[in-house]
């Protein structure tokens, strides 16, 4: 590889050039490896193409992998005709005058002197002139390298394009694949939190259904012993308002003005003996109803009180005939539980009954439920206000209380706690 011409050694291009061949020649030992540059330059074309085949033949012969470059016809069509030689040709960009070290293995490459010669400044008129001299099969031959060598660059580009085009496509593929595993993945956990979320929502039905029933019944239950009570009690009103027939209904207008022993009275008149539940005491009125707040002074004895009007009640018989109280402080007497019934479960209601209720942990019907039957024993206890706790949570149950209170005639006034009292998770109500 290489000129290794020496005037000294009196060697020439050629010259210098067999002698490598020779040694390469006498030295090769079976699959050799031999690299030529130009094998048969530096003499006549003809003779030099003649004894680059000729060398190649041996080398052949002797199992040796031998790789030459040539520029010369003869030898492109030695490979093409023979058996176990291939051409190859190095890629050479025209418009930069510069290899691009890609080798296309399976066709020869074309020369490109002229062009390379143009490129480089060549007039151009030598450059016709060069060409006129050639045969019109040697510009057909380089014309057919030039235009599959040309080809050939297409082709490996549009293979490029080809594969950088499937890999493009792999990729995409690749990430429908992902987002459509992704979308799956999502609709099985969108339809599963579905399937829970309903089976939850079934579940609290079921519940509030099973109150609403279990409330129904006990409802139910007690229907027939409040029917018996209800007339019962208006017998009693009959008689208290002198009505013989007590089994007729034409006046039952003259009984709503009626109140029954242990009820509150419906209008406090003066001179007319009341019970006072919290200080058990019965005693006169002595002063008509005064005050924003409608209190009357009632006489016991020697002791005169001040008290409300809801906190009267009309007395039993025995309450009318205990002896009145002269002096003596609530303390010091005697308590008389031989009240009525009525009497007896206020006095019951006024000892258990605490001024909070907790509604916290049930479901809406339970808890109105609760506070229903809570707003009763307060009202029979004398209790005036009231905390309801209810929480904050999702704010079910505080919406229901709030609608509940609103449309009870038994409330006079509601609100939220303040800070301190519970704030939103408190409703503080007071009772007419």
């Amino acid at each position: 590889i290489g000129d290794e011409q020496s005037i000294e050694a009196s060697l020439s291009t050629f010259s210098a050039h067999m002698s490598n061949i020779v040694f390469i020649l006498k030295n090769v030992r079976g699959r050799s490896l031999v690299l030529l540059d130009e094998l048969g330059s530096g003499t006549d074309p003809t003779e030099g193409a003649a004894l680059a085949i000729a060398v190649l033949n041996d080398l052949f012969a002797r199992d040796c992998i031998t790789m030459a470059t040539t520029h010369y016809k003869e030898l492109k069509a030695y490979a093409v005709t023979k058996d176990g030689v291939m051409n190859a040709a190095c890629e050479f960009d025209t418009e930069t005058l510069s290899p691009t070290y890609r080798l296309v293995v399976g066709m020869p490459g074309a020369s490109n002197a002229f062009i390379i010669s143009k490129k480089l400044g060549l007039p151009g008129r030598i450059i016709d002139e060069a060409k006129s001299g050639l045969t019109d099969d040697e510009m057909r031959y380089e014309h057919l390298i030039s235009e599959a060598e040309s080809n050939n660059k297409e082709a490996s580009r549009l293979r490029e394009e080809n594969e950088r085009l499937n890999a493009e496509l792999q990729k995409k593929v690749a990430e429908l694949e992902d987002e459509r595993k992704a979308l799956k993945a999502s609709k099985t956990k969108i339809l599963n939190d579905m399937r829970n979320e309903q089976r939850e929502i079934l579940e609290q039905k079921e519940s509030e259904l099973d109150s609403m029933i279990r409330a129904a019944k006990k409802k139910a239950k007690k229907s027939a012993q409040e029917s018996a009570a209800e007339e019962l009690d208006k017998v009693r009103r009959r008689l208290r308002a002198g009505i013989k027939d007590l089994s007729s209904d034409e006046e039952d207008d003259l009984i709503e003005n009626v109140a029954l022993p242990g009820e509150a009275p419906k209008a406090v008149k003066e001179g007319e003996k009341y019970f006072v539940p919290h200080l058990n005491v019965t005693g006169v009125v002595t002063s008509a109803p005064s005050g924003r707040n409608k209190s009357v002074r009632i006489s016991s004895g020697s002791m005169t009180y001040t008290v409300k009007i809801d906190q009267l009640r009309m007395p039993t018989e025995k309450q009318e005939k205990a002896p009145e109280t002269r002096g003596k402080t609530r303390r010091d007497r005697p308590v008389d539980y031989s009240a009525d019934s009525a009497t007896k479960i206020r006095m019951e209601r006024s000892m258990s009954v605490m001024p909070e209720v907790m509604l916290i942990g049930m479901t809406v019907a339970e808890a109105e439920s609760r506070l229903d039957s809570y707003i009763d024993d307060c009202q029979l206890a004398g209790i005036s206000q009231i905390r309801i706790v209810h929480g904050k949570g999702t704010g079910a149950l505080r919406s229901a209380v709030d609608s509940m209170l609103r449309g009870d005639p038994r409330i006079k006034s509601h609100r939220a706690g303040y800070q301190g009292e519970g704030d939103d998770g408190v409703t503080v109500a007071t009772l007419n």
